[in-house]
C-alpha cells in the first residue's frame, strides 16, 4: 500500500490556496497553516474602505475552503521559522499549541 504524501502549505493567500487546491486533487494530505482564520481578497479592500462592500464580501473562511476536500485540514497558527535545526518545541501562550522554533 502506497503512503500518501503529507504537505504543509504556509499561508492562505492566493498562492497558498491555489497550491492547496492542486495538491488536494492529487490525493496528498494537505495542511494549510495561516495566522488568520480567513483569506482576504485584497484587490477589493478599497471597496470596504469606501463603504461600497461589507467585509464579509472580501473575506472567506479558510475552514470552509478546506471542507471541500476530505484530505485538507486548516490550522490557525503563527509560523516563526522553518528548518532552523534547533529541534526543540516551544509553547506558544497565545495559541496554546506546540510550535517549532
Amino acid at each position: 500500500m502506497a503512503r500518501r504524501a503529507r504537505i504543509v502549505v504556509v499561508g492562505a493567500g492566493f498562492a497558498g490556496l491555489a497550491a492547496t487546491k492542486e495538491l488536494a486533487r492529487t490525493g496528498a494530505l494537505v495542511t494549510v497553516v495561516d495566522r488568520n482564520p480567513y483569506a482576504t481578497f485584497q484587490p477589493l479592500l478599497y471597496q470596504v474602505a469606501t463603504a461600497g462592500m461589507s467585509t464579509a464580501d472580501v473575506s472567506y473562511p479558510i475552514r470552509t475552503f478546506a471542507a471541500r476536500w476530505p484530505n485538507v485540514r486548516a490550522r490557525r497558527r503563527r509560523c516563526t521559522g522553518a528548518g532552523c535545526g534547533c529541534g526543540s518545541a516551544a509553547r506558544s501562550r497565545r495559541w496554546s499549541r506546540t510550535r517549532w522554533c
